[in-house]
């Protein structure tokens, strides 16, 4: 039992350390996600599939506070439609609460209604922009000084539709230097 007991805190230490050196000032990281992974119904006969491909970079400003940039390829499918690929870009802070534990507040500008895969048209019936907001949550579990995988929730909201929100889950591998 005291082994046990000596060794899990062991790790937790460990965990620590390498969560601490890899939030100070100055350090960058680069980001590789895939999320969404959204299957829900908009109506009772409307399936919907959703799913981005990111990549990103951040840079701590001071421990723990990091300015974050993302660009990412999205598809989505409703019902039996063609699906539709759009492209979106984040601009945003990470902050690390505890440990591994981080929170994100993004601002996205993509061609769709921000985490509904739904194209949004103006007037003559052409893509046009969308801006909407994400706020993330997630772990980073550190399996080095320099890389870490982060198991995310992230909600979102389009300001092209208030009444929707959309959640899904995430996942990313991030590599600081």
């Amino acid at each position: 039992m005291k082994k046990i007991l000596i060794l899990s805190l062991a790790l937790i230490l460990g965990i620590s350390a390498a969560a601490q050196s890899q939030t100070e000032a100055g350090k960058v990281f680069l980001k590789a996600g895939l999320s969404g992974l959204d299957f829900s119904y908009l109506t009772e006969d409307d399936a919907f599939i959703d799913f981005t491909v990111s990549a990103g970079l951040g840079y701590f400003v001071i421990n723990k506070l990091a300015l974050r940039a993302d660009a990412g390829v999205n598809y989505s499918k409703i019902g039996d439609n063609d699906g539709v690929t759009n492209f979106a870009l984040d601009l945003g802070l990470r902050y690390y609460i505890y440990g591994g534990l981080h929170a994100e507040a993004l601002f996205s500008l993509g061609n769709t209604a921000v985490g509904y895969g739904v194209p949004v048209y103006n007037d003559e019936g052409k893509r046009k922009l969308s801006l909407g907001i994400k706020g993330l949550v997630g772990y980073s579990i550190f399996l080095s000084d320099h890389a870490a995988i982060e198991p995310q929730v992230i909600l979102q909201q389009s300001f092209e539709d208030q009444a929707k929100l959309n959640i899904g889950v995430g996942a990313a591998f991030t590599i600081t230097f």
